[in-house]
């Protein structure tokens, strides 16, 4: 394999290089583990109303016609939501019976297997690389990148399609080493549609990576396709692919059924509502490059534009390597759909850091480098770093969704006190997208949508900082909320930001 000849021209691993491995992989390891205890609440709605809730309506037996109107469509797949409900049913019988702590038990296992995850990809991707210093680069931005903890920290379907993804190239690559047994194909082929039935737009990254596996030959780099061997040596590897596909499929259309109650092809009706309804383009749409103006805000634009060169860096110099196929197919794909958000991409950060370590090791490599230049390269990269790890300790401790941060705060201080609240907003606890998944662990008179004080007797408040002040009640003391309120107007107008660093307060008031 090119690979091999790759590696074997590599620094070998001094004991300054493993003992930085062994840093960054605990470094990364500890920033997984505690952006996943800090970040309550959801990304974005979907990830909790899509997921969470469906589950206990399956519970408490609710009709369907209750649940958002993807499942009355029944174009949502479930399984998902039987894997969230089978963590909370085993952490209960385990003792742990508050919602807040399963959730957040629920992002610990996902942050740390993810990790490890995108670590031993990365170290697969990044073998070939000539510089050893580029190669813990590029492990290190796997845990230190400061968007990466927070974004593998979710029990999003966005992310677990992702893992699924992450989990059958692994396998992937194990069954092309020599003297594998045939196992290693089925369990690829089972993850690949464990992604899909995890996240039906996966199918354009699916799509590409099969072609790659077909038609690869032994001089492309990144190479674990048998494009060379003869029809009958494709056979063997492809129908493993697709039995274990197949055994997963059956699984999750076993799911649905169990589910919706009936027998159900979800994808087909994702399909016809989504595409020949056009209800999609219903919650808007953009035009092609709205993904690089959202990448370019979201990522912080210092940080993004180096991310906008070295993807494209990548892309030009391994253009036929699997990870350019699967982007350019997928974005392709992406950048036609009118409906954009700029989570549908987040799949693709798993590759990131192998794209990192390309350039690193490009610019490692480099020798006619004046010393001016260097300085100014120093300069630049020293600022970009602090600028990162400032970002990255932000996004550790500022919950994911202000919301539920506040609800888990109201249930800490509310629980076993008889004490009214009062919301100077609803939170979203009277309609259809209730908290009913949080709702044994919180007052009751929370779901009564109360904002008049009671005319005697303690009450809490509950307060946003964008849209009043605590100083605006004098009669209350602040008993928790956040620290954060003021760095909003230090941000890019974006919901991303706006959402999740809006100021809240818990205040005990007197009437």
């Amino acid at each position: 394999m090119c690979c091999q000849a790759c590696i074997q021209r590599a620094d070998p691993p001094g004991p300054m290089q493993r003992y930085l491995k062994t840093a960054v992989f605990s470094l990364g390891l500890a920033a997984y583990a505690l952006t996943a205890y800090h970040t309550h609440g959801y990304h974005q709605a979907d990830e909790h109303f899509q997921i969470m809730e469906p589950g206990l309506a399956v519970t408490e037996a609710r009709p369907m016609s209750e649940l958002p109107w993807e499942f009355p469509a029944k174009m949502r797949p479930s399984l998902q939501i039987w894997l969230g409900l089978g963590l909370t049913k085993t952490f209960a019988a385990a003792g742990i019976h508050n919602r807040f702590t399963q959730m957040t038990l629920i992002r610990i296992l996902v942050a740390l297997l993810s990790f490890l995850l995108i670590f031993r990809l990365t170290e697969y991707l990044i073998r070939h690389l000539a510089s050893e210093r580029a190669r813990v680069v590029a492990l290190a931005s796997v845990g230190l990148l400061w968007f990466m903890p927070y974004l593998h920290s979710r029990f999003s379907s966005e992310h677990l399609t992702a893992m699924a993804f992450v989990a059958g190239l692994l396998f992937l690559f194990k069954a092309e080493a020599a003297q594998r047994p045939p196992i290693f194909w089925a369990a690829a082929g089972f993850c690949f549609a464990a992604s899909f039935w995890l996240r039906f737009q996966t199918a354009f990254a699916l799509l590409p990576l099969v072609l790659y596996l077909v038609f690869a030959r032994r001089d492309w780099p990144y190479h674990f396709g048998f494009g060379e061997r003869t029809y009958t040596e494709k056979i063997l590897p492809l129908a493993l692919l697709l039995l274990g596909a197949l055994m997963l499929s059956a699984i999750a259309l076993a799911a649905d059924r169990a589910f919706y109650g009936q027998t159900v092809v979800t994808p087909w009706h994702y399909f016809s509502e989504n595409l020949l309804q056009g209800k999609a383009a219903t919650f808007g749409v953009s035009p092609w490059w709205n993904y690089l103006r959202s990448f370019f805000k979201a990522a912080i634009p210092p940080i993004a534009v180096l991310g906008f060169i070295t993807i494209g860096y990548f892309l030009f110099k391994r253009r036929i390597s699997f990870i350019a196929w699967i982007f350019v197919v997928f974005l392709g794909v992406h950048f036609m759909i009118r409906h954009k958000e700029l989570r549908f991409l987040f799949p693709l950060a798993v590759f990131l850091p192998a794209m990192i370590g390309e350039i690193a090791d490009a610019f490692i490599q480099r020798r006619s480098v004046s010393r001016t230049q260097q300085w100014e390269g120093k300069v630049i990269i020293t600022a970009v770093l602090l600028l990162n790890f400032f970002a990255l300790a932000l996004s550790a401790f500022v919950p994911a969704d202000i919301q539920v941060a506040a609800l888990k705060d109201i249930s800490g201080i509310a629980a076993n006190q008889n004490i009214p609240v009062v919301a100077a907003e609803n939170l979203t606890l009277n309609g259809s997208d209730r908290f009913q998944f949080y709702a044994p662990n919180l007052p009751t008179a929370l779901f009564a949508g109360n904002k008049t004080p009671p005319a005697s007797g303690e009450y809490l408040r509950h307060i946003k900082w964008q849209r009043t002040r605590g100083e605006d009640y004098p009669r209350c003391k602040k008993l928790t909320g956040s620290w954060w309120h003021q760095i909003i107007s230090y941000l890019p107008e974006d919901a991303l930001y706006t959402d999740r660093f809006t100021g809240y307060a818990i205040l005990k008031c007197q009437p």
